[in-house]
């Protein structure tokens, strides 16, 4: 469709850096709207669907044309996916150290900080307009575990332990443990081992038991490093196509999908 071919395209390039402020979007919008529904007279035409339905995808009934504020989020989104994967990269290095963070998770960015950093911080988490479609699509397959934070990190079902077991959370000794620090090889079986703050009560035993019980088919696999996984695409890697479908919330998970909800 030429009205993706050529006024979609044009910003794509700088899409990819940098988020377009608003009043840049819907002046986009609105040229795409008079070229899809202008008469020959280049007056204004009548149009025939709601122009959400123009953005929506065909393969949901929709006219497929691209919608650049969600398509600028997922092109964003490949930052904070590339700092995840490109952990020992120069330009990460340079960036945590200027910043004192990093935007592989959704803390609020330092007032002080560009305008730039702000957005890659917020883009696809609960701190942006979008909602959070880059934290619920990605989830840590553990190897040896020494990377992957027990608590916080997505590494088993589709939340974190921490958001799954709150009471538990509260009780444990180091919030910030690796999943390698919560348990031990004896023999060539790894047993969990949590470190809590005190002994435990019978009715916390109980609120133990049942999160180990959900740890039972989850161990540590020796030689093999942690790495990031995304669930919206079947090769696990992100894409921005895979990102912006998911955006429209009814893109499905790939069959074979580990992630389960815990709820």
């Amino acid at each position: 469709m030429t009205v993706n071919l050529v006024l979609s395209s044009i910003p794509t390039y700088l899409l990819s850096m940098y988020k377009a402020p608003e009043k840049v979007l819907l002046k986009i919008a609105s040229l795409q709207r008079n070229f899809l529904w202008g008469n020959k007279g280049g007056g204004k035409g009548i149009a025939w669907v709601t122009w959400s339905k123009v953005y929506k995808p065909k393969f949901l009934g929709g006219l497929g044309v691209r919608d650049l504020s969600r398509f600028s989020e997922a092109l964003l989104g490949k930052w904070r996916w590339r700092r995840m994967i490109e952990k020992y990269a120069l330009w990460v290095k340079v960036i945590e150290s200027k910043y004192e963070a990093d935007f592989s998770s959704s803390s609020p960015p330092n007032h002080s900080a560009s305008r730039w950093w702000k957005d890659l911080c917020k883009v696809g988490s609960n701190l942006g307009f979008s909602g959070a479609w880059f934290d619920d699509g990605i989830w840590r397959d553990i190897g040896d575990s020494s990377q992957t934070l027990f608590w916080l990190d997505i590494w088993m079902g589709n939340r974190s332990l921490k958001e799954v077991f709150p009471r538990i959370f509260s009780l444990a000794l180091n919030r910030r443990a690796v999943v390698a620090e919560c348990g031990s090889w004896i023999g060539d079986k790894w047993v969990w081992e949590i470190p809590f703050r005190w002994e435990l009560f019978d009715r916390e035993r109980i609120w133990v038991r049942s999160m180990t019980n959900s740890l039972e088919h989850h161990f540590c696999i020796r030689n093999r490093e942690d790495k990031w996984c995304w669930s919206v695409d079947s090769s696990r890697v992100y894409s921005v196509h895979s990102a912006y479908l998911i955006q429209f919330d009814q893109t499905p998970l790939p069959s074979g999908n580990p992630l389960q909800n815990l709820g």
